[in-house]
C-alpha cells in the first residue's frame, strides 16, 4: 500500500489513508520524502500521550496474538472474520467523520486484516461512495487465515461475510493469482471486478551498483532479507560453514529481527556473517542489489499457505542467483519461468551447500530476456498504472480531473 501510495499521485489520484495507531507516526517530513508529498495519514485510537499510546497499543497487540493462538489457534477465528473487528466497529464513528471531511470519490480498504473490509463495506453501504476490496493474502482457503477447530463454528458466517465483499465491491484486487482464480470460480458474478495486481518492485533498484561495505575484502555475499525460522537459519548458516571450510570467501549476511541464537551463530561463522537488522525498505533492497546469491526461506507451515514471498519478486528482479526453500504453490507458480532460482525441499546442509556453491559460478548473461520480460511486468510504476486505470473505470474517470481522492 505504501507502494501504491507512492506512485498513484502521479496518476492523477491523492490518497488519504485512515489506519490505526500502533505506537509509531510517519512525519509529514517522512511521508514526502519516503512516499509522496500528497499524501496524508490520519491515526485511528491515539492519545494524548503518546506514551500512554504505545504502552495501550502494545497491550493490545499482545492479548491479540493470546487470544488468536489459544487452543489450536482456533479461537481467534471465532470472531467474523478476524479478533480485530472489535477495534475496527470502535472506530467507526471516527472514520466517517474523517470521510465527511475529505469527501473521497472511491473508498479503498486492504487486508489482512480482513475485518478492515467490515468499514469499507460499511461505509459504502451509507454513503453509495464505490469501494474497493484489496487483498493482499487470500482468506477462506488460505491455511493462515480460515477458521479452524472452534471457528469452524461460525464457518457460515465467515462464508457469508467474504460472499458479502465480492457482492457489494465495485473492484477486487488480489496479490495472488490463486486466489483471484479460486474467486471468478466462486463468484462468477464479480469475475469481472476481479482483478490481479501483485506486488513489484521500486525502479531505483535498477540503478544501483554492486559491492557494498561487506565486499570491500572480496568476499561474496548470501543474504537474506526478511526472517527464518531459526532451525532453518542455523541449516543455512551450516551450508555457508561448509564452503567457508572450502576456502570460499563467502559471508552470510541477515536483514530483519535479530536471531536469538546470534552467539551460536557467530560462533560457528565468526567473521563470516553480517547481521544488519531491521533495516528502512530503501536500505533493503539497496543490500539486495549488492548481493551475490540471495536466499527465501520458508518452513513447513508458510510452505502450505497460498502467500506468495514479498521479497521474491525484488529477488528476482536483480537478476542473481535465488535459492528458494520450500516454497509455497503461488512461490512455485511465480518461479516457473525464472531459470535463476533453483527450488529446495527440506535440503541438508551439504545439498544446501551445493546450490549456493552453483549459484555463484551462474553466468552473468544467463537469461537476459527473462529478465527483461519479468522487470517490465513487475516494476511498481507498471503495477500501480494498471490499478490507476482500473480506479479511473470504476468511478468513469474523465479527462480534466486533476485531484481524484482516494
Amino acid at each position: 500500500m505504501t507502494q501504491w501510495c507512492r506512485y498513484l499521485p502521479t496518476l492523477g489520484w491523492q490518497p488519504r489513508v485512515v489506519c490505526r495507531y500502533y505506537g509509531y507516526e510517519a512525519t509529514k517530513e517522512n511521508l514526502s520524502a519516503q512516499v509522496h508529498p500528497n499524501v496524508s495519514v490520519t491515526y485511528l485510537g491515539m492519545p494524548k500521550a503518546q506514551k500512554q499510546l504505545f504502552g495501550l497499543a502494545r497491550l493490545e497487540r499482545g492479548l491479540t496474538r493470546k487470544i488468536v493462538a489459544g487452543v489450536d489457534r482456533s479461537f481467534g477465528t471465532l470472531a467474523v472474520p478476524d479478533i480485530s473487528v472489535l477495534s475496527w466497529r470502535r472506530f467507526q464513528q471516527q472514520i466517517l467523520a474523517r470521510f465527511h471531511t475529505i469527501r473521497p470519490e472511491l473508498i479503498l480498504t486492504t487486508s489482512p486484516p480482513h475485518s478492515v473490509h467490515t468499514i469499507g463495506l460499511w461505509l459504502s453501504r451509507k454513503t453509495g461512495i464505490p469501494w474497493v476490496a484489496d487483498f493482499r493474502d487470500p482468506y477462506l482457503i488460505d491455511s493462515r487465515f480460515k477458521p479452524r477447530g472452534l471457528g469452524l463454528l461460525r464457518l457460515r458466517s465467515h462464508q457469508k461475510f467474504l460472499s458479502s465483499i465480492y457482492d457489494r465491491a465495485g473492484l477486487i484486487t488480489h496479490a495472488i493469482p490463486l486466489q483471484a482464480r479460486w474467486s471468478r470460480k466462486k463468484y462468477p458474478a464479480a469475475a469481472n471486478r476481479i482483478k490481479i495486481i501483485e506486488n513489484g518492485f521500486p525502479s531505483e533498484m535498477l540503478g544501483y551498483s554492486d559491492g557494498s561495505e561487506y565486499q570491500a575484502d572480496g568476499r561474496k555475499t548470501v543474504l537474506v532479507a526478511g526472517t527464518i525460522p531459526e532451525p532453518q537459519l542455523y541449516t543455512l548458516a551450516q551450508a555457508v560453514a561448509e564452503l567457508v571450510r572450502d576456502g570460499l570467501c563467502i559471508n552470510l549476511v541477515l536483514i530483519g529481527k535479530i536471531p536469538g541464537t546470534l552467539s551460536k551463530l557467530k560462533k560457528l561463522l565468526g567473521k563470516n556473517i553480517t547481521v544488519l537488522g531491521y533495516l528502512s525498505h530503501s536500505e533493503t533492497v539497496q543490500h539486495i542489489a549488492s548481493a551475490d546469491v540471495l536466499v527465501n526461506y520458508l518452513d513447513e507451515e508458510r510452505k502450505k499457505a497460498l502467500l506468495l514471498s514479498t521479497k521474491l519478486i525484488e529477488y528476482l528482479a536483480t537478476g542473481k542467483p535465488v535459492i528458494c526453500v520450500n516454497p509455497s504453490r503461488s512461490d512455485k507458480l511465480l518461479l516457473r519461468r525464472q531459470r535463476r532460482a533453483v527450488k529446495l525441499f527440506n535440503p541438508s546442509t551439504s545439498i544446501l551447500a551445493f546450490h549456493i556453491r552453483k549459484a555463484l559460478e551462474y553466468s552473468a548473461d544467463l537469461c537476459p530476456e527473462i529478465l527483461t520480460e519479468f522487470r517490465t511486468n513487475f516494476i511498481w510504476e507498471r503495477q500501480v498504472a494498471t490499478l490507476a486505470d482500473s480506479l479511473n473505470n470504476l468511478i468513469e474517470f474523465r479527462s480534466g480531473i486533476s485531484s481524484t481522492h482516494i
